[in-house]
């Protein structure tokens, strides 16, 4: 099946956006990228991820930048359709 408003470009521009919000969030949140923190925590890293270690507040504070970015996102995508 096909979606005729499905257009490839703008997903991969979609996509790129939310690769870039992870890690510049990452890197305000924590100060580190997440690769940074692979490399700093080779141990913690064996196990789990970044997020895995962060505070209940830490989570908060992504879980909620994230969906301000993905509301942000959206609207701009919206404009751009119109």
């Amino acid at each position: 099946m096909s979606n005729e408003k499905f257009n490839l470009a703008e997903f991969g521009l979609i996509k790129s956006k939310v690769s870039y919000k992870s890690f510049t969030m990452s890197l305000y949140l924590f100060g580190m990228t997440a690769n940074e923190w692979k490399q700093r925590y080779t141990d913690k890293a064996k196990y789990g991820n970044i997020r895995d270690y962060a505070s209940l507040i830490e989570l908060i504070i992504l879980n909620t930048l994230g969906a301000i970015n993905r509301l942000l996102i959206e609207q701009t995508f919206l404009l751009q359709t119109v």
